[in-house]
C-alpha cells in the first residue's frame, strides 16, 4: 500500500480506536436525564404512535425524538443501542472532520492533530453525560454547512456542495430540527440569502 493511501487509513483506524475507548470509558447502560427523556419519547412515538407536543412533551425540536425511534426500530429497547449508536455516529463524525482537513490544509501534522483534538472533544459528552445528546447530532449538519461557507468564500475549491440559495436554507433547517438553539442564526441567514437573491 503506498503512502498516500496508507497514512489516511492508518489516521482513520486510529480515530474510530479513540472514539471506541471513550465509549467503553463511559458507564454503558446509564444514560443522563436529557438523554432519557428523548430515549423515552423514542419508545412512544414507536409504541403507541404518540404525538410530540400533543401526548407526550418535552421543550426540544423533533429530530432528536425521531433519531431516538429510529434507534429502537433498528436495534434493541436498551440503553447500549443509543450508545451503540452515538459511537458510530461519532466514528463517522470524526472521519468526516479529518476528510475536510484534508481538503483545506496541506500540512498532514495539522489534519492528523486537528482530527484528534475534534475526535476526543466531541466525545468527551460520553464520558459526562451518557451520550445521546442534540449537540453531538448537530455536528454532521454543522460540518456541511461550515463546508457550504467554505465554499462560497473560496470557489476555486471542488468538493460536493449546496449551489443554490435554496439548498443552503433546506442544509441549514436540517440542524434546526434538531436543536432549538440554532434557530435564531437559520432564520437570520436565510433571510440574509434571501434579500440578497430578490
Amino acid at each position: 500500500m503506498n503512502t498516500k493511501i496508507r497514512q489516511p487509513f492508518v489516521v482513520i483506524i486510529a480515530l474510530i480506536c479513540l472514539v471506541v475507548v471513550l465509549a467503553k470509558l463511559a458507564d454503558w447502560g446509564a444514560l443522563g436525564v436529557d438523554s432519557s427523556v428523548f430515549a423515552a419519547v423514542g419508545q412512544h412515538i414507536n409504541h403507541y404512535g404518540s404525538v410530540i407536543y400533543r401526548d407526550i412533551w418535552d421543550h426540544k425540536f423533533p429530530g432528536i425524538f425521531f433519531i431516538n425511534a429510529a434507534i429502537f426500530r433498528l436495534l434493541p429497547e436498551v440503553p447500549y443501542s443509543i450508545q451503540l449508536f452515538e459511537m458510530a455516529y461519532g466514528c463517522l463524525t470524526s472521519i468526516a472532520f479529518y476528510g475536510l482537513l484534508r481538503q483545506f490544509i496541506d500540512r498532514p501534522s495539522l489534519q492528523i492533530c486537528g482530527a484528534f483534538a475534534f475526535a476526543f472533544f466531541s466525545n468527551l459528552h460520553l464520558l459526562t453525560e451518557g451520550g445521546n445528546l442534540t449537540e453531538n447530532y448537530m455536528l454532521l449538519p454543522l460540518l456541511g454547512e461550515f463546508t457550504d461557507k467554505i465554499i462560497q468564500e473560496h470557489p476555486s475549491i471542488v468538493l460536493i456542495s449546496p449551489q443554490t440559495p435554496l439548498d443552503r436554507i433546506e442544509l441549514q433547517s436540517l440542524w434546526v430540527f434538531i436543536s432549538q438553539k440554532y434557530t435564531q442564526s437559520t432564520t437570520i441567514q436565510g433571510w440574509i440569502i434571501y434579500r440578497r437573491n430578490n
